[in-house]
């Protein structure tokens, strides 16, 4: 069991803030006083994924902030009777490898790096959100639709282009308050809910110092007076209160 020290000299407790693209990261800064051994400590075991948690959420947020250019974005989904189509999450990835592999040999540029969630209707149905390092090209949505309908008999799926080089991380930002999308239906094994592929040329974490509560604007506070965790924007410059 170990315990902590959360509070500087001045009875405050002071936050380490990181910078991951336009992301800010707030991490109550953590002293260990004391250890001794117990079932707590050594390297956690990871459980079956049972959907998206909301730090799974958070640090994919933080990733995808981390990504510098995204040009397209797609989106591939299920038909009315897809639990005839797939059997388990497992059947569902093997289904979008063998679609991303296909694709990517027709348009080796636009895949060379990719980003995909996997989220879930309300009726359960799952659909993938994807974005690419390139643009579509002409006629590359009805490729790229044609080819996963053949394998799942789906045809609303779509390939454009973005309106916004971050759309990835404003599109988890904005999506995380529907809880509903992230878990699977009962008896579902949905496997990992998101991913890379290829590369992405990720920007560098950087660190911004330290501040205490009292020192950051009150809007990207909680009732509880405490930061949340993660700020997305380029609004706040930690800079003033870094110390």
């Amino acid at each position: 069991m170990r315990n902590y020290e959360l509070k500087d000299s001045n009875g405050e407790v002071p936050y380490e803030i990181l910078k991951h693209g336009r992301v800010f990261e707030f991490i109550p800064s953590a002293k260990v006083i004391g250890s001794a051994p117990g079932k707590d400590d050594g390297k956690p075991k990871r459980g079956k994924i049972k959907g998206l948690s909301a730090g799974s959420w958070g640090r994919m947020i933080r990733t995808l902030s981390r990504i510098p250019i995204l040009e397209g974005f797609g989106t591939l989904t299920l038909p009315g009777a897809w639990k005839t189509k797939i059997s388990d999450g497992k059947d569902l990835k093997r289904h979008f490898n063998n679609w991303h592999r296909s694709v990517s040999r027709i348009y080796p540029d636009q895949f060379s790096g990719m980003v995909w969630i996997l989220e879930f209707q309300k009726r359960g149905a799952p659909h993938f959100h994807f974005w690419t390092i390139g643009k579509p090209p002409e006629n590359g949505s009805e490729t790229i639709s044609r080819d996963w309908f053949g394998r799942v008999g789906a045809d609303r799926n779509e390939w454009v282009e973005t309106i916004h080089a971050d759309s990835a991380a404003r599109y988890a930002a904005k999506e995380s308050g529907k809880r509903f999308q992230k878990i699977p239906p009962v008896g579902f094994r949905s496997g990992r809910m998101y991913g890379t592929r290829g590369e992405l040329n990720l920007l560098s974490v950087e660190n911004c110092g330290r501040a205490i509560a009292a020192d950051l604007p009150p809007e990207i506070l909680g009732k509880n007076g405490k930061p949340f965790r993660v700020v997305f924007g380029d609004s706040f410059d930690p800079s003033f209160s870094a110390r």
